[in-house]
């Protein structure tokens, strides 16, 4: 018997369609951020010179043909994720003994997906940054609903020492991470506005850098603190590097005028980090010990 329990049984198939559903959302992220800024790049063909200096030509021209080869990709993991998120409903509602809270999370994801794709068909049509905003938030939301239920489907073990205490910094890191996310969603919106809302811009960028200096401190104690056990250490660590590398892209895209390839990293860093951190706050919260 393995850790998700007997085979071929509605929770075995539950954590390897949460685990599916994870990969895909994850391209689905990746896809999404090339097109949003395919979409500012060809809308301001001297980018990033109608928004900001240039400090010389960007080497990252998108070209219509990838452009519509990563859309092609984005639809057609959109369209996985919700089939996988339906087939997570259904396992959930027919397993035995039911879980309460599993159904409830289930339910929870498929309201998030079909928020989603209605948001998706309004982006087709705008790049408002409040849609950005939606439907990046959203997404990782998702994403990290989908790797809670994954986590509980494979039974694997929490804290059950002194580091539970480090539950309220794990959330509180969680938490700082969708807030930079969103912070960050708006900050790109902020490029396809006219210069008259710079000064906004200015603060957004600051409160975005803030944020993720925060995630930096939080998960740095998540790796260093004395009361963190072994697996607690090792995810913290994890949590830790990915907020250093986080921090370097966004660097390197600030200094470099946003090359496509360090915005692509940064938004793939944020998802991995949003991973970790769920991983962390799950083992700390202790919460495999009440399935309910």
């Amino acid at each position: 018997m393995g850790p998700t329990g007997v085979r071929d049984t509605p929770r075995h198939w539950l954590h390897s369609a949460a685990t599916a559903a994870v990969v895909v959302v994850l391209v689905i992220v990746v896809s999404s951020a090339y097109l949003r800024q395919a979409s500012m790049r060809l809308n301001c063909p001297d980018w990033p010179a109608c928004t900001q200096r240039v400090t010389g030509e960007d080497p990252a021209r998108v070209q219509p043909a990838a452009e519509r080869a990563a859309r092609l990709v984005h639809r057609l993991s959109a369209s996985i994720a919700s089939a996988l998120v339906l087939l997570i409903a259904y396992l959930s509602a027919v397993q035995r003994p039911r879980v309460r809270s599993d159904i409830a999370l289930s339910a929870a994801l498929v309201v998030l997906t079909v928020f989603l794709a209605v948001l998706g068909r309004w982006s087709r049509t705008t790049q408002a940054p409040l849609v950005t905003l939606g439907n990046l938030l959203g997404g990782m939301t998702l994403l990290a609903l989908l790797h809670w239920m994954r986590l509980r489907a494979s039974r694997a073990q929490s804290s059950a020492d002194g580091s539970g205490r480090l539950a309220p910094v794990a959330g509180a890191a969680l938490a700082l991470t969708l807030a930079e996310v969103a912070l960050g969603a708006l900050v790109s919106g902020s490029h396809t506005v006219s210069a008259v809302r710079a000064a906004s811009g200015e603060l957004l960028a600051s409160a975005h850098m803030l944020s993720g200096l925060l995630v930096l401190l939080l998960a740095g104690a998540l790796a260093l603190h004395p009361a963190a056990r072994e697996s607690g250490r090792s995810i913290g660590v994890a949590a830790f590097m990915l907020a250093i590398a986080q921090a370097m892209t966004g660097w390197i895209s600030m200094r470099l005028d946003y090359p496509l390839a360090a915005a692509l990293a940064h938004n793939l860093l944020a998802a991995l980090m949003l991973i970790a951190l769920v991983t962390a706050a799950y083992r700390y919260v202790g919460y495999s010990r009440a399935h309910r």
